[in-house]
């Protein structure tokens, strides 16, 4: 078994324990939700081929869905942010192209380029999420969308701080 591999069900595993036994219990307040688990998602290689990432996607949303009790708004939220990451990744291309093992993180492209990247994830993540759950654009549902995009982005920029140390 290859160390990619290896490494990726593990990160599977433990972002979705992270999500659903710490994350689930920590009520900051009753319009923020933490997510991290869609960095799964962010953190694969460059290369996966795009009907694996679909499919692993929708798996984590499945399975973080069972545990909030909306399995549909994180399946459809995952797949879309994995459907996007191909575009959102040419779009953000650095001069010299990708390594193709490359996985998109802190150490190989630098804090700021991974900031930008994992912001417009997290944020398609999150107003597919919110809209879906109240079926319309409110103050409350831009509030909400606000506040967790901020949060949870603050611990997905910590883990990357923490878990990839390079650079």
């Amino acid at each position: 078994m290859s160390n990619a591999l290896v490494v990726n069900v593990i990160r599977f595993i433990g972002l979705y324990l992270f999500q659903v036994l710490i994350l689930f219990n920590i009520n900051i307040h009753p319009n923020v939700n933490l997510y991290i688990y869609p960095l799964f998602i962010l953190m694969l290689p460059i290369r996966i081929p795009h009907a694996l990432m679909l499919v692993l996607a929708f798996s984590m949303g499945i399975l973080v869905g069972i545990s909030y009790n909306a399995v549909g708004q994180h399946a459809v939220a995952m797949t879309l942010i994995a459907f996007l990451r191909p575009t959102i990744l040419s779009i953000m291309e650095p001069r010299g192209g990708y390594e193709p093992s490359h996985s998109p993180n802190k150490a190989h492209f630098g804090l700021s380029w991974y900031f930008q990247y994992a912001s417009i994830a997290i944020l398609i993540h999150f107003c597919t999420i919110f809209y879906l759950e109240t079926f319309s654009i409110t103050y409350i549902t831009i509030a909400k969308i606000f506040f967790s995009y901020i949060l949870s982005m603050l611990i997905i920029l910590l883990i990357q701080l923490l878990f990839n140390p390079k650079v």
